[in-house]
Parts: structure tokens; sequence; C-alpha cells
């Protein structure tokens, strides 16, 4: 008997096993989780759905739905020419994983990619999907697991592995209107977690799906929670109502704010510097087209404080128009010290009033409009205006919502734009600066820079296109379109138990691993 209470007196009580729930705080609700310039519906949209090839934290193209991501040197991405395209077309292959199925435990075929690319060559012009599905000329289907895409002769894009994607033909083809609306938002899909309920302007509850093509998720359900505003949802992780807010939900100016209850939640503020950031863009077409000024505008203007104000110092400052960690980025310098006495001397060359002394010479005028919806934006364009008074020059700052700044820009009313610039694809970035892009506000025209970007299209991998990106942020630094002033901050709030959540520094969805996120303790 004694010896039986001493042994049970030894057994300890096993660990409580990790937790594998969570919930998540949103600002409004997604209409649709396809729509990926909202970066909260990508974010639902990446737990919920899945791709063929997926971008990851770094930039590059990880398998998803497909065995392997096609490449020109695995063979399964080449150029085949015949006697209608000479030059060839780029054929790309892509062979779906064995056993795939939809949420519903129908199927995923080879023929869910050829009904992916019909409904997005019917999509309304100006779309992404439809830009992409027209560079396509047809998709073969092979057999059940094999899908051929077959570009357009003329087109080469480094964009060729993530052009095909699937959509179930046994759900939508012949749905309703109705049924195509409540598809957009709660879809049935491929992604690691399902949609078991969705209540409008409440929130959802998403469950593990078992057959995911990368293994059973950790998590075994998600809590989604829809607030009206940043205020509601701050005040909801303040309370622990919700634990985890993606990027996009809170900007880096409430940093601060969320610091000084994180720890006591049980939460972390992660901060991830993006391939966006604020600019300053000069407009060619007024007296900023005098390479004199613009460089008197960028020796006054002190980044390093505006970043410390702004964001605490936490942004760097990058020094041209692709931004790290692009893959095609340049070595990104620490910006240089404010030089107002050179700026000075730069704007009286130029023949304007320099302070403390305006005789005769005529003040510089700065009408400074701001692209809205950024409080830091604004904010830093006050800064720089009040830099830029301090030499002589007469500023006034006009902030407009997207609609108007895209007006007042088209118009040409302005001297300097401070507005968002930058994305994934350099590219894409660079089209921006292309004399005859209707893209380009600022008036910058350069048949050097032209060429050598209409050249760097041309090219399909990245080995022989990043010195042609490297030499056009050259040429872009010696003639200063824009300036710089800072890499917009990722602001994710997550648990501090949650492990495998890595930030994307590319506006990619924080939930493109959801799949592997797992606590570690109970």
């Amino acid at each position: 008997m004694l010896l039986a209470l001493l042994t049970g007196a030894c057994v300890s009580t096993p660990p409580a096993p990790p937790r594998t729930t969570l919930t998540i705080g949103l600002i409004g609700e997604p209409p649709s989780v396809f729509a990926d310039s909202d970066r909260d519906a990508a974010f639902v949209g990446a737990l919920i759905t899945e791709d063929l090839v997926r971008l990851d934290d770094k930039g590059d193209l990880v398998a998803r739905l497909v065995e392997k991501v096609p490449t020109l040197d695995n063979g399964l991405a080449r150029v085949a020419a015949d006697e209608a395209a000479p030059a060839g077309r780029l054929e790309v292959t892509f062979t779906l994983r064995s056993g795939l199925m939809w949420q519903d435990g129908q199927p995923i075929t080879s023929d869910d990619v050829l009904y992916a690319w019909q409904r997005d060559r019917a999509a309304r012009v100006g779309t992404r999907a439809r830009a992409d599905a027209d560079l396509i000329e047809r998709v073969d289907v092979v057999d059940g697991r094999t899908a051929m895409l077959v570009l357009r002769p003329s087109v080469r894009t480094s964009r060729y592995a993530a052009l095909a994607h699937v959509m179930p033909r046994h759900i939508l083809a012949g749905a309703s209107a109705d049924a195509e609306t409540s598809y957009l938002r709660a879809p049935v899909h491929a992604g690691p977690f399902a949609v078991a309920s969705w209540q409008p302007g409440i929130g959802a509850t998403l469950i593990a799906f078992d057959r995911y093509a990368l293994g059973k998720p950790q998590l075994t359900r998600i809590a989604l929670r829809f607030y009206p505003d940043t205020d509601a949802l701050v005040a909801a992780l303040r309370s622990g109502e919700a634990e985890m807010t993606p990027g996009g939900g809170v900007g880096a100016d409430l940093g601060p704010t969320l610091e000084r209850f994180a720890e006591s939640r049980g939460l972390v503020v992660r901060y991830t510097p993006q391939v966006w950031g604020d600019f300053v863009l000069f407009n060619f077409r007024t007296a900023y087209g005098d390479a004199r000024i613009r460089r008197a505008v960028a020796a006054r203007i002190d980044r390093r404080a505006i970043n410390q104000q702004v964001f605490g110092g936490r942004a760097p400052v990058p020094s041209s128009y692709v931004l790290p960690p692009s893959w095609a980025a340049a070595d990104s310098a620490a910006p240089p010290d404010p030089d107002p006495s050179s700026a000075s001397s730069m704007l009286a060359s130029a023949g304007y009033c320099v302070l403390p002394v305006c005789v005769i010479a005529p003040s510089l005028r700065a009408r400074i409009v701001v692209q809205g919806g950024s409080p830091p934006r604004i904010e830093a364009a006050t800064l720089a205006a009040n830099d830029l008074h301090a030499i002589g020059v007469v500023t006034s700052v006009s902030v407009y919502d997207d609609r108007g700044f895209a007006t007042v820009v088209a118009t040409g009313d302005f001297d300097l734009a401070v507005a968002a610039r930058g994305g994934a694809d350099p590219g894409d970035v660079t089209e921006e600066y292309i004399s005859t892009s209707p893209r380009n506000i600022t008036g910058y025209a350069d048949p050097a820079f032209d060429t050598l970007a209409r050249s760097a299209a041309g090219y399909v991998t990245r080995a022989e296109r990043r010195p042609l990106y490297l030499e056009l942020q050259r040429i872009w630094s010696g003639a200063l379109p824009g300036l710089p002033l800072y890499q917009e901050l990722g602001v994710d709030v997550v648990p501090a138990g949650l492990d495998a959540v890595v930030p994307s520094p590319l506006h990619g969805p924080l939930s493109w691993n959801a799949y592997g996120w797992r606590f570690s303790s109970p």
C-alpha cells in the first residue's frame, strides 16, 4: 500500500497540449477574398484559397498545388517555334499534385486550370485578371493532372509561372449571379482552411481542411472578427477580444500605442520594411525641371529627421526607386545628412531668393500635393515643406483622396507630389518613369532610360534582368525625378507563442504560410 501511494505521488500531470485556435481582427469585411489589391482580402484569401504557385517571403515562387514550379531550367517552361511564330511561343507546363481535392471533396483537375483562364478572359477590361489572361493564347489540357499554357508569340514575361490558377468548374459553371457573389466572399476552394460559417458584418469561422495539398494545418480553427475602424480594432487587441491583426489593419504610426499594452496581453508588434515607400515626385513641366532645384530640394529635406519623428527611426530610407529587399534593388546607402548651405547655393544659382536675405530674386514656390489615406505620409509632407520653407521656398500642402490625387496630377497642377510608389515587380515600378507611360506623372523623359527599360522587360530570368535594373537605378538617381522619403513599414500584431509566422516585405499576405502556423504552448 505504501509503495502504491509513493508511486502515485511521483506521477506528474501531463502537460496541456498546445492550443490550436486563433482569433484575428480585421478592419471591415472583405467583399471578395479574390481582391488582391485589398490587403485584408488577400489575407483572408490566402487562408481559404490556394494557387498553383505562390510567392514566399523572399519573393521566390514555391510550389503549392503543383509538383514543381515551371522554369526554363527544369524544362517545364520552354520557347517553342513553329511556322506561325518563328520567334517562338513560351509554353509553360503545370503538373498538379496527385490526389488534390476541393474543400467539398471533389477532385481538382487540369480542366479547372482551363476554366480559370476562361473566366479571366471574360473579366472586365482593365482588371489584372483580364490583363494576365490576354497574355495567354490558349490552355491545353494534356491529361487529368497536366495543363499547358501557351503564351502569345510576342509575350515574354518573368511572371509566366504565376499566370495560371484554378477555379472549380463544377461549382461555378452556370452559377446564378447571387451564387457568384456569395462565392466571391466565402468560396469553396483549396486553401488550408475552409469556411464553416460567415456572419456578414460580424465575422467568420474557418476550420482546417484535412486534405490540404501540403498536409493538414497545425491550427484547427481560426475566428475572424470584423471591426468598423482602427480604434475598434486596437480596443479589441487591448481587451484580448482579438489576438492578431495583419499589416494594413494598423499603421506604423500606431506602433507606440500598440507597444504600450502588447506585452501585457501576450502580443508582439512586428515591423517589416516593404518594397513600397513614400516619395517626393518632381513635376518636370514646372521650375522643378531644373536639376539644380531638384538637387536643392534633396539637399534640404532632412529624411533622417522625418523618419525619426514619424517612425521612431524604424523605417529605412532607400536610395533609389526599386526598394530592398527586391532582388533587383541596388545596394542602399544611408541617406546623406541635410546640407542647407548647399541647397541655398543651388537655389541662388537657379535665380531664386534664398533666406535670410532676399532683395531682387523671386521666391521659388512649391505647390505640394499629397496622396491621402496615410497619416505618416501627410506628416512627412508637412515636415518636408517646413524644411523647404526654411531656405525661402514658399510652400503649400494640399491633401487629396486617391481619386482627387489622380485628377490633380493628371492635370499637372502641382510642383511636388508626395505619393506611394514601389512594388514587387521591378518592371512594373520602372514603368512609372518611362516617358510614354500614362503612369509617368513627373514628365521625366530620358531616351536612354526608356530603351533600357524596354530591354529589361524583354528578358525572362532574374540573372538577365538584374544588371539592367541596376543601371536603370543609376540613371534614375542621377536624374532625380523623385526623392524616396522612407520605406513603408508593415505592422503585424501576433500572439507571442504563435510560431512560423513570417511576414512578407512584398505586400504579400501574412497568411501565405498559415498552414504551418502553430502554438508552442497552451
